[in-house]
């Protein structure tokens, strides 16, 4: 599977900017072939995919560390106990991918286009780009404690739900990746195998990792809104027509349960 295009939508240039060259290198997906029953994701080797380049990541470091107390503060997903759904066999898939212990792992919901989607935390953005400087404003970025969002059980269609979010984007928000949807090397009849219905056939999925208190966000198509969306776990993904470079021109507004308008770094 190869991720055609990826990029990071947000609402203002300067937070495009800096959102593209911080964390274009830290999308992620990972899969664990066509979404069966969970016995079967079982028996599927998890693998990681780097979005662009089409190649396996190296096997990741496995880390014993519990998360980084500053995202626990600010992400209820991780104060919870564990429930049921967190220690399923895809999520045993999700801790075997990343290196992170399954007590660690949390549920957030079904993808878009089949698997389910997990919460990891991390002690830092899972991938980095060579060459960038650690005392480089984006190195200082993907030094951060993250949380990373993988797709496992998904059938082989690009642009699934990934990537990490730094904690410094987590506490003020900053757009979320956007992946650009094609069948990859199943050609068109991959869809129709996988049962992927006509309207997500095409376009971008965008998702990341919100704060407490982040309870929706507003999508603006120019100056007009396309869609509201709810955050479930901590998390928030969605379905836009849009290619992924368009998508980056698409202005997201964070809000709380009361309506009022959540300061962001997206303009």
């Amino acid at each position: 599977m190869k991720i055609r295009r990826y990029t990071w939508a947000v609402g203002g240039i300067a937070a495009a900017a800096l959102a593209l060259a911080t964390l274009i290198s830290s999308f992620a997906v990972a899969g664990a072939g066509p979404s069966r029953s969970n016995s079967a994701l079982s028996l599927t080797p998890c693998s990681y995919f780097q979005a662009g380049h089409g190649r396996s990541i190296p096997k990741p470091v496995v880390t014993a560390a519990p998360p980084d107390q500053r995202l626990l503060r600010l992400l209820a997903v991780f104060r919870r106990p564990p429930q049921a759904a967190d220690r399923t066999a895809a999520a045993r898939c999700a801790s075997l991918s990343s290196g992170v212990p399954l007590r660690y792992v949390r549920y957030v919901g079904r993808g878009l286009l089949g698997g389910e989607i997990f919460a990891v935390p991390h002690p830092h953005s899972t991938f980095v780009e060579p060459g960038i400087p650690a005392s480089s404003p984006v190195g200082r970025l993907l030094a951060e404690p993250a949380v990373c969002l993988e797709t496992v059980g998904a059938p082989p269609i690009s642009g699934q739900i990934g990537g990490c979010t730094p904690l410094s984007q987590i506490r003020h928000p900053a757009g979320f990746g956007a992946g650009e949807i094609f069948p990859g090397i199943g050609g068109p009849q991959a869809f129709a195998r996988a049962g992927i219905p006509p309207d997500l056939r095409h376009g971008s999925l965008l998702g990341g990792v919100v704060r407490d208190g982040i309870t929706t966000v507003d999508v603006y198509d120019r100056a007009r809104r396309v869609l509201t969306v709810r955050a479930r776990n901590n998390a928030v993904y969605f379905h836009v027509n849009h290619s992924a470079p368009a998508a980056v021109y698409m202005r997201l507004v964070f809000k709380d349960r009361t309506g009022h308008v959540v300061p962001s770094r997206t303009g």
